[in-house]
């Protein structure tokens, strides 16, 4: 049986309990405009446990992250490539979510 958890660390021990799970601070942007001539408005450092949690106090948009877990945005899906309206989070202090982004497979 497959099923989605958010990974090990978090499922069991320590992290489980929620009184424990660390808010992380991300800085969060509205970022718009063609590409060569992007704007960035409203930022705002938020407080929250996850990249997709910080975007999701902004839009339901969904979430694109990079490698290292550390940055992600929200795009407005009905755009070309070309405009773009989006919201952009990053990590400022706290841990990176990779751990929370995974599928485990369970017996």
């Amino acid at each position: 049986m497959t099923e989605s958890v958010r990974c090990g660390m978090c499922r069991s021990g320590r992290f489980s309990n929620p009184a424990y799970i660390l808010m992380n601070t991300y800085r969060v942007r509205f970022i718009s405009g063609p590409q060569e001539n992007l704007r960035s408005e409203h930022e705002q450092d938020v407080r929250a446990s996850s990249l997709a949690e910080a975007l999701a106090m902004r839009c339901h948009w969904p979430v694109h992250y990079n490698m290292e877990q550390t940055c992600a945005w929200a795009k407005h899906p009905g755009l070309s490539l070309y405009d773009v309206a989006a919201w952009e989070a990053r990590l400022i202090s706290g841990l990176p979510d990779i751990h929370c982004n995974t599928s485990t497979k369970l017996d």
